[in-house]
């Protein structure tokens, strides 16, 4: 058998594994699999295997006891293989930005790894890139997405620690888990409760430690779609109106997010009473609601809770917070699984075009001309069937200038790696998302690639569901596309935060989803500054001439350009710890009694925060500094008068 002596690398390893395993009839036992992989340590040969599993998505079949020397090995040709898809142009652009949405999220590496397996049919769409101008993501996961993913797949129960919402008291759930999906904001997972018997749903930010996974896969039948659609209904309330009295500014605001009526009274359309209450209580006093009476006392527990909050002293003195660090990318955690998947895909797309230049494979595979030279190199020289060497390893042919290659014997490497379940799912979720935003001129695109996908796969179930904000005014956003890719400046309305109208002049740089809105980086002519502007509160955008020169600007996902003018210290209850996920602390979290936690935030305008505080209620603290505890306090104290004050004309 061929050994590789020495150290060699992860990614080495890995390929010879699979094709050693794609050609053996009988398996390969772990001594003869260690032998191929040519290590002698029992860890690596476990890690292997899980990256075969796990992070490249192999089926990988055991045929005897597990745990005993004798057990075999083997992959399945026959599941082996990626049926041969032909995509359009416009069908690479929506499987690049399916693969974009998941960015910062749990499942962002099985998105890129399904992408790299894309890539050796020819798909061509450069992951973590804007798409004229445009950037979409889910944001961070808040929990467990992919275990939770994988059990659902399984119909594996699972079990896990759980803090409730009211009274944050912690308990451990075993559940059957039905489906997982993340509307407008936060990650749920609806399932049977089996302690409870009956389905509920959970968010997955209030999962505490780890999921265990229990028992064996196919434990329990898989639920109609008509019962996980119940259950995640649950709580949520049918389509009503909320009445409102508004002053001007926050009628301007409320206009621009969809609210309808006179110039004093307007009607909010809603069905989630939690979202619009944290909304209405935050306009506070500007927007004072009149109905329906259940509304009218949640935005009032909200403000009151506010007030009790911050009156007075702070609850806790602010700890000493250790700077936040950056999470860990997925990609540090699979470069190896990585880098062989795109080995495997480099073979394969070579064997579909013939020859290409070292440029267009760096370019294809969104990487640099040095490593894709390395991974041939690679390829070339320590990669082939076991007991063969020499000429008999995989072999290329370069160019005379070493500018262009081609593939001379693929050692049955060529065949593209079929997309496994979870990759398919998770690229299927984010194509529907794309689908169901006609605002997107990808839409059409992404409804085709799935179309193709599912033929070729199989139709998959809908184990996983994410949505994108929907932008209440297209044409707004079509227009902001143009001037990007037109390289054409923007005048449009804009109303901000505070209900202030004007007329802003910019260069358009990206416009991009958080995990609520549609937003515009620009460069903003008048501040000569980058400003982050919500679409849905621009109004009639005409395009004009570029007006400034500007310095590159990262942007950031936030929508916050990262100009902390103050900083604070911010306690969440531990029934509020799921309102951090979107935040980006400078310092902390620190971990408090009852399952708090503080954090200190950047901001760039106080009025953010005192909104912030409104909605949550007092479940969010801010402990310093006290001048805005002070405004905070101010601000609940005037909402609740507003909300005793008579209406004027009417009898109350």
């Amino acid at each position: 058998m061929l050994g590789v002596k020495g150290s060699t690398e992860a990614a080495e390893r890995l390929v010879n594994l699979i094709l050693a395993l794609r050609e053996t009839r009988r398996g390969l036992t772990r001594q003869q699999m260690m032998a191929v992989a040519g290590t002698d340590d029992d860890r690596m040969f476990e890690r292997d295997k899980d990256m075969l599993r796990q992070q490249m998505g192999l089926e990988l079949v055991v045929d005897g006891d597990p745990g005993s020397p004798a057990a075999r090995y083997r992959i399945i040709k026959q599941n082996y293989g990626m049926p041969d898809i032909e995509f359009t142009a416009e069908e690479h652009t929506a499987i690049g930005l399916a693969v974009q949405a998941w960015q910062g999220a749990d499942m962002a590496p099985v998105a890129r790894m399904a992408l790299t397996k894309l890539r050796a049919l020819g798909v061509d769409a450069g992951h973590g890139h804007a798409t004229d101008g445009l950037l979409v993501a889910q944001g961070p996961g808040g929990g467990p997405v992919e275990v939770l993913v994988r059990a659902v797949l399984d119909r594996q129960v699972v079990s896990f620690k759980y803090r409730t919402a009211k009274t944050g008291a912690v308990a451990t759930r075993t559940v059957e888990p039905w489906a997982v999906r993340k509307p407008a904001r936060g990650w749920y997972l609806a399932g049977l409760d089996r302690d409870r018997g009956e389905p509920r749903v959970f968010r997955l930010s209030r999962i505490l430690g780890q999921v265990k996974r229990l028992g064996e896969p196919g434990a329990f039948d898989a639920p109609s779609r008509e019962a996980v659609d119940q259950a995640f209904l649950m709580g949520r309330g049918s389509r009503q109106q909320a009445e409102l009295r508004v002053t001007p500014a926050a009628g301007r605001i409320l206009r621009a997010e969809g609210a309808t009526g006179s110039d004093a009274a307007l009607a909010l359309p809603y069905t989630d009473q939690a979202t619009v209450a944290d909304r209405l209580a935050s306009l506070a006093p500007g927007a004072v609601v009149l109905g329906p009476p259940d509304l009218v006392a949640a935005v009032r527990r909200r403000l009151s809770g506010a007030l009790a909050a911050h009156q007075g002293k702070p609850s806790h003195r602010p700890v000493r917070l250790a700077p936040a660090q950056p999470p860990k990318t997925p990609r540090d955690r699979t470069t190896s699984a990585a880098r062989a998947a795109r080995m495997v895909a480099i073979v394969g797309y070579l064997d579909r075009v013939g020859t290409a230049t070292i440029g267009e494979l760096a370019a294809r595979f969104d990487t640099s001309k040095d490593k894709i030279i390395a991974d041939i190199h690679r390829l070339w020289t320590d990669v082939g069937l076991p007991g063969q060497a020499g000429g008999d390893l995989l072999d290329f042919a370069f160019s005379e200038d070493e500018k262009e290659v081609s593939l001379v014997d693929s050692q049955g490497l060529h065949v593209p790696v079929r997309l496994s379940r979870l990759e398919a799912t998770t690229m299927a979720a984010a194509l529907r998302a794309l689908m169901a935003n006609p605002a997107l001129a990808e839409s059409a695109g992404a409804a085709s690639a799935l179309a193709k996908l599912t033929g070729a796969l199989g139709t998959p179930a809908n184990p996983l569901e994410v949505e994108l904000p929907a932008p209440a005014e297209p044409a707004v956003l079509a227009a902001i596309r143009a001037a990007i890719t037109g390289g054409r400046g923007l005048e449009f309305g804009y109303v901000d935060g505070q209900g202030r109208a004007s007329r802003r002049r910019v260069d358009p740089l990206w416009v991009f989803t958080d995990q609520d809105h549609w937003l515009l980086a620009a460069w903003d002519v008048a501040a000569d500054a980058e400003r982050y502007f919500r679409v849905d509160r621009i109004s009639n955008p005409t395009s004009c001439d570029q007006y400034s020169s500007h310095p590159d600007v990262t942007v950031q996902q936030s929508g916050f350009s990262g100009r902390a003018n103050y900083v604070v210290d911010v306690l969440f209850q531990a029934p509020a710890r799921w309102r951090a996920e979107a935040l980006t602390p400078v310092a902390g979290p620190a971990e408090l009694t009852g399952g708090a936690i503080q954090v200190k935030l950047g901001i760039g305008q106080t009025d953010w925060i005192i909104q912030f505080a409104l909605a949550a209620g007092g479940e969010a603290e801010v402990l310093a500094p006290p001048e805005i505890r002070t405004a905070i306090a101010e601000r609940a104290a005037a909402a609740l008068a507003a909300v005793d004050a008579p209406i004027p004309g009417a009898d109350r």
